[in-house]
């Protein structure tokens, strides 16, 4: 089995208020785009393994992701990833404040995308994290493995959807 890994983001705003007008007279328009196209292997630029999945949260709850023990592929198979690439959350919930909370976990937690042990990542109601690293971050099976999910917004259950790519070397 190959991975063939795309991912395309691509956002434009275009401010056409008075404000907006540049030397020309036309409205501002804001670009940002950013394509990556992933072959099969271990190297930079490149991944062989991926875990996608949608998941629900209770209210107040949550989860530890095992990026190297628990995760499976479509076909049923473990995905125990020695280099983490790729992370995508994205948090469905469309009540304002139901929030997601995303990091290391308390115990085991991979620090792989944040600064120490007790960084966070906050997805709002509606919101993204996209965070990835073509060369890959260490993750180490059974002492830094762990990401943690929690839904922070409290009332409602909250369903998000994850995808993880990286390397088993």
């Amino acid at each position: 089995m190959s991975i063939y890994t795309r991912v395309k983001l691509h956002a434009r705003i275009t401010d056409d208020g008075d404000h907006a007008e540049v030397f020309d007279g036309s409205p501002a328009a804001h670009d940002l785009e950013d394509l990556i196209e992933w072959a099969d292997g271990v190297g930079a630029n490149q991944a062989d393994l991926v875990f996608s999945d949608e998941l629900t949260l209770s209210a107040s709850a949550n989860e530890d992701i095992d990026l190297a023990g628990t995760m499976t592929d479509a076909y049923g198979t473990a995905v125990t990833l020695v280099k983490i690439k790729l992370l995508i959350i994205v948090n469905t919930n469309t009540t304002d404040g139901d929030d997601l909370q995303v990091g290391p976990a308390a115990s085991n937690g991979c620090d792989c995308f944040w600064a120490d042990a007790s960084d966070r990542s906050i997805v709002p109601a509606g919101g993204i994290l996209y965070l990835r690293a073509p060369n890959g971050l260490a993750v180490a099976a059974g002492t830094a493995d762990l990401i943690n999910v929690a839904e922070v917004g409290g009332a409602n259950a909250n369903t998000y959807r994850i995808i993880v790519a990286g390397t088993s070397s």
